[in-house]
C-alpha cells in the first residue's frame, strides 16, 4: 500500500490540493501534483487551491526550483486558454515568503493565470470563486498585515 502524500478534491467551481500534516513540500512533489491536475482537469477551466498549512517547505526550494515549478504547466501544454486562478493557503511567514517569490516569478513570466497567497481560507475561496477579469483581486495584503 502506498503512502498518501496528497489529495485532490473536485468541488463545483474549483479543486483543492491538500496534504497530510507535516508533508514536506518538494519541487518533485509539486511537479507530480501539477501533472496529475493537468491530467484530471484538462479543459474544465476550474481554478485550484493548494492548502500547504502545516507542511514544511523543503530547504532545497530556491529561486531556480520555483522557476521550474512555475514553468512546468507551460511545458506540459496546460492552461493554454490563458486564464485561471491558483490560491495558495499558507500558515507561516517562511511559507508566505517562498510562495510570494513563486507568485512574482509567475507574474514576470506572464503565464496568463493569477496566483494569490492567503493565510485565511475564507478569503482564499472568495477570491478563487470570484468571477470577472484578470486583476479583480483585492489590492490589500492577504497575509493579514503580518
Amino acid at each position: 500500500m502506498t503512502e498518501r502524500r496528497y489529495a485532490i478534491a473536485d468541488h463545483h467551481r474549483y479543486v483543492t490540493v491538500s496534504f497530510p500534516p507535516a508533508t514536506r513540500i518538494t519541487k518533485d512533489l509539486a511537479k507530480e501534483i501539477l501533472a496529475r491536475e493537468i491530467e484530471l482537469l484538462r479543459g474544465t477551466g476550474k481554478n485550484d487551491l493548494w492548502d500547504v498549512r502545516g507542511c514544511p517547505i523543503d530547504p532545497d526550494i530556491n529561486f531556480e526550483s520555483l522557476r521550474e515549478i512555475v514553468l512546468f504547466p507551460r511545458k506540459n501544454e496546460a492552461r493554454k486558454a490563458k486564464s485561471g486562478k491558483t490560491a495558495l493557503l499558507v500558515d507561516t511567514a517562511i511559507a508566505f515568503g517562498i510562495v510570494r517569490t513563486f507568485q512574482s516569478i509567475a507574474e514576470v513570466k506572464d503565464l496568463g493565470y493569477e496566483i494569490e497567497v492567503f493565510q485565511d481560507e475564507d478569503r482564499a475561496l472568495a477570491w478563487l470563486c470570484r468571477t470577472g477579469t484578470t486583476g479583480d483581486a483585492d489590492n490589500e495584503r492577504h497575509d493579514g498585515g503580518r
